[in-house]
């Protein structure tokens, strides 16, 4: 879901976008899932393990009355399938905000989706490899600071 704010940034920092696509497609589930809860421990959220295995993870974030559901999906290329069944189990849970985060690209039937119901009452946000990149980078930092750090910026997610 390249936007034109996507590709200026891309054109500008290529080289950091390179080293970072290699560190987000090597990023474990384990990494993913000890940052968010550093970042819930940090600011008083309570979360809960809805799945996680080698490819996925499901987590319900809430903090009184406010709750959402974040999924981090480590896959090439998210289907419509699936981006359904994570539809289906915010109305489960009776949550109408969450994130999903792909260590990929969404099929352009999630993005088409997604565009429409952006007219609606829709509070999903999603978040490829790209946005998620920009958003961990920034305009200043380096790729090699995650690393070293072990630590992603997940704190917009929280709040």
């Amino acid at each position: 879901m390249i936007s034109v704010v996507d590709n200026f940034y891309c054109a500008v920092r290529k080289k950091e976008i390179i080293r970072l696509k290699k560190i987000i497609n090597n990023l474990k589930v384990d990494t993913f899932y000890l940052s968010l809860t550093k970042g819930c421990w940090k600011f008083g959220i309570q979360h809960e393990i809805l799945l996680k295995n080698a490819g996925v993870l499901e987590i319900k974030l809430y903090r009184g009355r406010k709750a959402l559901i974040i999924k981090f999906h480590k896959t090439a290329t998210v289907f419509m399938g699936d981006y359904e069944r994570f539809l289906d189990m915010l109305k489960r849970h009776g949550i109408n905000k969450g994130v999903y985060i792909t260590s990929g690209v969404f099929e352009q039937k999630i993005i088409n989706s997604y565009r429409r119901r952006l007219r609606s009452d829709n509070k999903v946000k999603l978040e490829d490899m790209t946005r998620f990149g920009r958003g961990q980078l920034g305009w200043s930092r380096r790729s090699e600071e995650i690393l070293k750090e072990k630590t992603l910026k997940l704190y917009k997610y929280l709040s």
